[in-house]
């Protein structure tokens, strides 16, 4: 396998084309109701953060994800192209 030399995004990408997931996200109050009219497909980018020692614990984020995320805190991050 060669070495990724591309910008990372995201350890998961959710390509939600029924709004599946978002339905879920919607009644359990994480995302607004708005959600459900907007146009498919809506695309989560998921991090997976780990610890062995309890939720408080810091993490490491990179400085692509910090930018990534920046000024969007629970908020839409539309990609275009």
């Amino acid at each position: 396998m060669r070495p990724w030399r591309g910008k990372e995004s995201a350890d998961i990408l959710y390509v939600d084309n029924h709004h599946s997931l978002t339905k879920h996200l919607v009644e359990a109050g994480y995302l607004s109701k708005f959600w459900m009219a907007a146009t498919m497909p809506i695309f989560y980018y998921l991090e997976v953060k780990t610890t062995t020692k309890g939720c408080g614990e810091p993490f490491f984020m990179s400085q692509t994800q910090r930018e990534l995320v920046s000024g969007r805190p629970n908020g839409p991050y539309f990609r275009s192209g």
